[in-house]
């Protein structure tokens, strides 16, 4: 009993090869994607420090509004006096305060 035609069995040969090297492509891509994603957590663990804004202050907990009974202080921030929570010394008023510093710097 046969299972395929006699003329067929030459077209297997090249059948095989091309799905053995489309397994292989396959197979390589996604190694080579395992790595590509364990790469930058092992920067991240090796590196525990944050990384810095580069604003200076910007790390500071600015409020829209003071919370009633938490301390607070104003400072200038982008042209703008600013709640700022914590113990501090005011630096500002109002905005116009602001914009006079820093066009005098």
């Amino acid at each position: 009993m046969k299972i395929l035609p006699k003329n067929a069995y030459p077209f297997l040969i090249p059948l095989f090869l091309v799905f053995a090297f489309v397994a292989g492509i396959l197979l390589s891509a996604k190694l080579s994607h395992k790595e590509t994603i364990a790469t930058p957590i092992q920067e991240e663990v090796s590196n525990p420090e944050p990384p810095s804004a580069g604003f200076g202050k910007a790390s500071l907990p600015i409020m829209i509004e003071p919370i009633p009974g938490e301390p607070y202080y104003m400072e200038c921030y982008n042209n703008s006096c600013v709640y700022v929570h914590g113990e501090g010394e005011n630096n500002c008023a109002v905005d116009l305060d602001c914009a006079v510093k820093e066009d005098s710097l």
